[in-house]
């Protein structure tokens, strides 16, 4: 195995200034939101001193490179044949040429798509500025052709990747995605030998797999909370057959959470002292833990303290195999607190999320403690049931591939779900197993 190469906490972003302007500034806001500091050249104190030494320095201090490539060949600088970012993008190439993934990360608009005839009006009007003489820009747009040409043949080795885009936001997106992937170690945990690669797909991806009615309903609910003044706070129920998916569903939860900017906990699963231990556990991890004993309005006035600053998913991953366990949950756990939250002085702006994990089917649930989370009437103090977890079919794979591995095409993305799962439907620890035998993600 190769020494893995360090996570990406700094990118050297390579695109001509002025005509890719925006998405320039776009990619550099999007991406130190992660945080990942990003390296632009109208930041520098100086950039016209030495400018090709201070690129070359600048980029090979950063953890990796992004090149995006537009319509415009761009500045040529003295005693250069190439443009500064054609060379760029060959100094990116050669310092990590000795990797099998490079940490190279290109982006170039679809033919024919927004992001395409935006980058093409915005670089023939700085070319017209450029050079007056048609005959000039002609050269320079078959210069910056064949650059494109030489990218995209070099994308073409193994480990290596173009990312095509329709428009800005699907830039950015890519782009962020790109990172937080890599900085997961999906690539570069990844043998050498691409033949020996297996590879490791996140449960968090794993769990999004044809789970999109309950994340719709999860969504819904979330809205209809953020409506009413008067719930600070809602519990849903995640059931399946044991073992179908819910820790991979429930990291799935944990990346949304991330993703809508929550304050994450991770619960343990409980399996003994029902309702006391849960208040506890949610007090130690809002960090009021309790030498007296369960105290629910004490952990009450922290989650209130909380939610002034931020909104709160808790994922607990079981409550258990009591066959009064969701009963003791809502009666001795949830309803307690959502009682003790109304009482405090102001309502918070943000919402208490909750999600509990069972590993059973859900049998006839009481109404009084248990509703669909798609009820048309919403009480909060009941548990709300998401849809069951169901076997997946092929057709959940293939939608899944489609969102999450660009670099494969229609006819493999075919292949693979068809390997995975059936049209009936397939359990999705199958499926799970099925993917990472395959082997796709490692490249």
């Amino acid at each position: 195995m190769p020494r893995p190469l360090p996570e990406i906490g700094s990118l050297f972003l390579s695109a001509t200034a002025r005509d890719c302007e925006t998405p320039r500034k776009d990619i550099k806001r999007a991406v130190e939101k992660i945080p990942v500091l990003i390296t632009l050249q109208e930041d520098w104190t100086n950039p016209a001193a030495y400018v090709e030494d201070v690129c070359r320095d600048k980029l090979t201090a950063c953890d990796g490179y992004v090149g995006l490539f537009g319509h415009r060949y761009g500045w040529t600088p003295p005693g250069f044949q190439e443009s500064i970012t054609e060379l760029e993008f060959r100094w990116a190439t050669h310092h990590w040429h000795a990797c099998h993934t490079p940490p190279v990360f290109l982006f170039i608009p679809r033919t024919g798509s927004e992001a395409d005839q935006a980058l093409k009006a915005s670089a023939e009007a700085v070319l017209a500025e450029e050079f007056p003489d048609e005959a000039v820009r002609e050269a320079s747009r078959q210069k910056q052709a064949a650059f494109k040409a030489a990218v995209v043949a070099w994308a073409g080795g193994p480990g290596r990747l173009i990312n095509p885009f329709n428009d800005t936001i699907d830039l950015v997106a890519g782009l962020v995605s790109t990172i937080h992937h890599w900085n997961q170690k999906l690539i570069r945990e990844a043998p050498d030998s691409p033949q020996a690669a297996i590879g490791r797909i996140p449960d968090s991806e794993l769990g999004a797999i044809g789970r999109e009615p309950q994340m719709k309903a999860l969504k819904r609910a979330c809205r209809v909370l953020c409506k009413q003044a008067d719930s600070l706070a809602a519990a849903f129920l995640v059931h399946g057959p044991e073992n179908w998916g819910q820790l991979q569903f429930a990291q799935a939860l944990y990346a949304w959470g991330q993703d809508e900017e929550m304050s994450v906990l991770s619960g343990q699963p409980l399996y003994g002292h029902g309702s006391a231990a849960l208040i506890l556990q949610l007090g130690a991890l809002l960090r009021v833990p309790s030498l007296e004993g369960p105290d629910v309005g004490r952990l009450a006035g922290r989650v209130l303290a909380r939610l002034e600053e931020e909104p709160v998913l808790f994922i607990l991953p079981s409550v258990g195999s009591d066959p009064d366990r969701l009963t003791d949950f809502v009666t001795g756990f949830w309803r307690p607190l959502v009682d003790a939250l109304a009482t405090g002085a102001r309502t918070p702006p943000h919402r208490l999320i909750c999600v509990v994990i069972d590993h059973a089917p859900l049998a006839a649930p009481d109404e009084a403690l248990v509703q669909a989370a798609d009820a048309d009437a919403t009480d909060f103090r009941c548990l709300q049931a998401l849809p069951g977890l169901t076997a997946l079919t092929d057709e959940d794979v293939e939608a899944w591939l489609e969102q999450s591995c660009r670099n494969l095409n229609a006819p493999q993305r075919r292949a693979i779900a068809a390997d995975a799962a059936d049209a009936a439907g397939t359990s999705p620890a199958i499926v799970y197993n099925r993917l990472a035998r395959n082997g796709f993600w490692a490249d």
